[in-house]
């Protein structure tokens, strides 16, 4: 796809990074610094405003597959959105901060009153509020995070040094039954219970347990964890957008909520907004002031000021008086790791909501990004398609991929060696950042029928694992797409497809054995059906463009790259 995103900041990065290897990037921002920052992606950067005509089409909108706005500014968002859908982008996604806008932009009657529609508008805030108030109300928990409407229950505690499972042994530690252990996250990096190190992990200070629980044994799991009372009382340190969500939430659950904002115009409003919490005009980071207003006394600080340093140094007097539970807000990456170093519980950055409702919206209908734990963690359930073929759950577990449980016909059970998964089963999987598009990706590695209908690139990595990125944002029809190539390919050859592989020489000979029972001859160099090679990792096929030109031949390729998949894999 041809993506342009307006704005090149906390938002705006981060989705460059994360889509600019499978689509063009284009990056629009008023910064020429810009061009400097991204200089390392493969992006295009653009410099000038998101809401300049001669800048948005000196970036291309008018061919955009998809422009997003993700500003600071939510006028300008919702400007640029309109200009960019008025000069031709085919899709729009909007980011606001504020509640007022998604409501109005979603009512049907605006798009008649404006005469044109933004397709997506998201309100990253809320989901990042929804995700500390969870936190908050489970003791000892650094994540967690609800699944199969309630039934399950994803958690994520921390090893302390002098507590209990400091030094054990992780595969011999006893847990309730309906309790099962994911994996481990250490320095960064996640290892699900089928890496092969697994069972002889000696737990060190640091590491993070991930588990999940049914509804009935969440309660046991987290008294293995509990180190004192429930959450009572919470203080808030800035009471913008996302610190007023949290306190409105915490207020709804009968907890006494304390707000520390420093602006006077801000606690008056807060003040009538919520007449049950207590509004303090000041400095979050006045250690004066939180003693007097009883900071030692509170079980968890939520620090979601606008500014890092201010947030870092206030949890850092938490930290030091005895809170239990210290949340935080983190705009950029580089420090998220440093937060946590200094001991605070749960950096947070809006990105990461942000990051996964684009995914959700470019990826496969059946595929939900839940959730994204430590920056580099994906939370997965992919509804698996009927042409999908059975196999034991734990065929799909790799060292870093945990399939974790499965719904069927509204029971839930979790992972078992012996459980077979079917066709219509929700799949709910745990999965390391760097592979999770291979997870994303069931589409092809869970059925390879469906990839006779699209035009598709793939990267099979471990000899096994095919991953797939769809040139559209749904699924399209393999005539659409090669109609897309014909009119845009300025070269005699159409790429169809590019392929990784653990064993690229048995993938080659799949492709030529495809392809030969149609009677069509992969040529090792130039030709109309060209098949080359990439030294040491794959092969990337090319069919001529005047090959492609009638239905019937785009099927037959199609149906011959299908077969040569399922020879590879099988």
């Amino acid at each position: 796809m041809y993506i342009v995103i307006a704005g090149g900041g906390e938002v705006g990065g981060e989705l460059a990074r994360t889509l600019e290897k499978a689509h063009e990037v284009v990056i629009l921002d008023r910064n020429p610094q810009a061009k400097e920052r991204f200089a390392h992606l493969d992006v295009k950067v653009v410099v000038g405003g998101a809401t300049d005509p001669d800048a948005l089409r000196e970036a291309g909108v008018d061919r955009a597959d998809l422009f997003i706005a993700s500003t600071d500014s939510d006028e300008v968002n919702l400007l640029a959105s309109l200009l960019a859908k008025g000069l031709g982008a085919k899709e729009t996604l909007c980011f606001v901060g504020k509640g007022g806008y998604v409501e109005v932009l979603t009512d049907p009657r605006t798009a008649e009153i404006l005469g044109t529609r933004i397709d997506k508008v998201l309100w990253p805030q809320r989901a990042m509020a929804k995700e500390i108030v969870e936190v908050i109300l489970v003791p000892g928990a650094v994540d967690t995070e609800v699944l199969a409407e309630g039934r399950l229950r994803f958690v994520e505690y921390r090893v302390k040094e002098g507590g209990p499972y400091a030094h054990r042994l992780l595969s011999e530690l006893p847990w309730p039954e309906g309790v099962l252990v994911v994996g481990l996250v250490r320095d960064g990096a996640f290892w699900s219970f089928a890496h092969p190190e697994y069972p002889e992990v000696i737990l060190e200070p640091g590491d993070k347990i991930l588990f999940v629980t049914t509804l009935r044994a969440f309660p046991e799991l987290e008294a293995y964890f509990a180190t004192g009372r429930g959450v009572r009382r919470v203080m808030v340190i800035g009471g913008g957008n996302v610190g007023f969500m949290v306190a409105q939430e915490l207020l709804k659950r009968r907890l006494e909520v304390v707000i520390i904002e420093p602006s006077r115009e801000r606690c008056e409003w807060l003040s009538q907004e919520l007449p049950g919490a207590l509004i303090i005009q000041g400095d979050g980071t006045d250690l004066e002031l939180l003693e007097a207003e009883g900071l030692q006394e509170a079980d968890a600080v939520v620090a979601v000021t606008d500014n890092d340093e201010k947030n870092l140094l206030a949890s850092l007097l938490a930290k030091q008086l005895g809170v239990g539970k210290v949340i935080t807000r983190v705009s950029r990456s580089e420090t998220r790791r440093l937060f946590e170093q200094v001991g605070i519980d749960l950096p947070l950055t809006p990105r990461q909501a942000a990051v996964r409702a684009v995914l959700d919206y470019l990826g496969p209908e059946n595929v939900e990004h839940v959730s994204t734990m430590d920056e580099n963690i994906e939370l997965l359930e992919v509804e698996l398609p009927g042409s999908f073929r059975p196999k034991p759950l734990r065929a799909l577990a790799a060292p870093q991929v945990a399939p974790i449980a499965l719904e069927r016909d509204h029971r839930v059970m979790l992972y078992r060696e012996d459980l077979e998964v079917l066709p219509g089963d929700r799949l709910f999987l745990v999965v390391a950042r760097e592979v999770a598009d291979e997870a994303v990706a069931l589409e092809a590695r869970l059925s390879l029928a469906q990839a006779a209908s699209v035009v598709v690139s793939l990267h099979v990595t471990q000899g096994s694992a095919v991953n797939l990125y769809l040139p559209k944002a749904r699924s399209t029809p393999l005539a659409q797409n090669a109609e897309a190539l014909l009119a845009s390919a300025p070269a005699e050859q159409a790429t169809l497809l590019k392929v990784y592989a653990g064993d690229p020489r048995r993938l080659a000979e799949a492709l030529e054995k495809a392809f030969s029972a149609l009677g069509i001859v992969l040529a090792r160099a130039e030709g109309p059906y060209a098949l080359t090679d990439i030294p040491g990792a794959g092969v990337v096929l090319e069919v001529g463009v005047e090959r492609l030109k009638t239905p019937e031949a785009r099927n037959q390729v199609a149906e011959a790259i299908a077969q040569a998949i399922r020879t590879y894999l099988e």
